[in-house]
């Protein structure tokens, strides 16, 4: 793989974390941050840079485990952000 081809993964990459964080619909940030961790997988697989592989391998895990869990307790719209008042008193 080309060193311009390299870091083009990693351009991609940040480009779609940044894409994700800025997504008001919770399901769609996960898919593009799923997205983004796998083209940061390979970039950092190929430069060899252990710790950041295993950090997204995490995320793709986590943001995984979100989009699948069972939507116990959750709305009809389960992947939209909403604010809950929750009574403590």
């Amino acid at each position: 793989m080309g060193a311009h081809m390299i870091e083009l993964l990693g351009w991609v990459g940040s480009g779609l974390i940044v894409l994700s964080l800025v997504q008001r619909d919770l399901k769609r940030l996960r898919i593009i941050n799923i997205v983004a961790c796998i083209v940061l997988i390979v970039f950092n697989a190929v430069l060899g840079i252990g710790s950041m592989v295993a950090l997204n391998l995490i995320l793709v895990a986590v943001n995984s485990w979100y989009l699948v869990r069972p939507a116990w307790g959750r709305g009809e719209d389960s992947g939209s952000l909403r604010e809950e008042v929750v009574d403590v008193g």
